[in-house]
């Protein structure tokens, strides 16, 4: 990708499906990296990613189906363990040593995760478990929807730093967008945001301000969970929006995503505010394309004081560019230290 400095594969934890798209004894074949990858889940249950490609004739495993706990070769029946390594040939008297690849994966949020390394080590960190995935006070995760985007996944993240941007693009949507507090500690980074709101026409007519909360959480470069708050009045309505980002290749990126409300008193009340809000959020997405796909990056952007923490966000997303990184090495590289916000209460 020719207009940014850096590599389309950032060392992080990336979506690669969801868990129920994988039954057991079943296979998938992907295409992220800029290569083919197949996922299996082994009779146990158990999620497995490979390489896509026998060691043996370079078949691809994708053809094949799952035995037990390893994948099957259609081309010979060599099998490949979880580790990629060959278990079993049909006609062998010994079985020889041959491996491919196997990635690190977890299993959380609903999502077959795998940990991308740019120098092929294992991962540095776990992806977290979020709360809200079965709480009893909130709704199921809808899936809301998928994008194919021919940009850096950098953007993506970014463009949640970009508070100045929100009322001016997405003007049908916000009035108005600031700051409150960042704060970056490892491979988490959050954006805390207040928005003054210009939907809910009808609740308006009650309430000389719709606004709230916007609390933009990242996880590594592969995850985006905004919690958002809408205040009218005493009421309130809490959603979580989940967005993954995965490179595709070096042109394409990919988001999925997916949508949770705070239970109301009445189900049905939830699931239109729940539909409505994934409304939004495409039309959101829909307008933000078109500026992703055109835009030429900027090291040394001229930003000015309503901007929002962009600066902020690429130091701490440097580390993961950076074999063995950290954050708080990421950020002493140009004197700038590692940002902290004080629980706002």
């Amino acid at each position: 990708m020719p207009s940014f400095p850096f590599t389309p594969y950032p060392s992080s934890w990336f979506r690669l499906a969801a868990s129920r798209e994988l039954q057991p004894a079943t296979l998938k074949t992907v295409h992220y990296f800029g290569q083919e990858l197949v996922l299996f889940r082994t009779e146990a249950g158990k999620v497995h990613i490979l390489d896509a490609h026998c060691p043996h004739l370079g078949t691809h495993l994708g053809l094949g189906r799952v035995r037990g706990e390893a994948v099957e070769c259609p081309f010979h029946h060599w099998q490949l363990d979880g580790q990629g390594q060959c278990v079993a040939v049909p006609y062998a008297r010994k079985v020889p040593r041959a491996g491919i690849r196997s990635w690190p994966v977890r299993e959380v949020n609903g999502q077959i995760m795998l940990y991308f390394d740019q120098t092929g080590g294992e991962a540095s960190w776990d992806f977290p478990a979020f709360p809200e995935f079965g709480a009893p006070d909130w709704s199921p995760f809808y899936r809301a929807h998928h994008w194919r985007i021919k940009t850096h996944i950098q953007e993506f993240g970014e463009n949640g730093m970009d508070v100045a941007h929100s009322p001016i693009l997405h003007g049908q949507q916000t009035l108005s967008s600031r700051t409150e507090h960042v704060r970056a500690e490892g491979q988490h980074f959050q954006h805390l945001m207040w928005h003054t709101y210009r939907v809910f026409k009808p609740i308006r007519l009650f309430s000389p301000e719709v606004a709230g909360p916007l609390e933009v959480n990242l996880f590594g470069m592969g995850c985006a969970l905004n919690h958002c708050t809408i205040q009218v009045n005493n009421f309130k309505l809490d959603y979580a929006y989940l967005f993954f980002f995965t490179p595709i290749d070096e042109e394409w990126s990919e988001i999925n995503s997916l949508l949770a409300m705070k239970k109301l008193g009445n189900p049905l009340l939830t699931y239109l505010l729940v539909k409505k809000a994934i409304a939004e959020g495409r039309q959101t997405i829909d307008q933000d394309i078109p500026i992703w796909e055109t835009k030429r990056y900027r090291e040394r952007p001229k930003l000015c004081d309503g901007d929002g923490p962009i600066m902020q966000f690429r130091r701490w997303a440097r580390q993961f560019y950076e074999p063995g990184g950290t954050a708080e090495e990421a950020a002493a590289g140009d004197g700038a230290p590692v940002l902290a916000f004080a629980d706002p209460g």
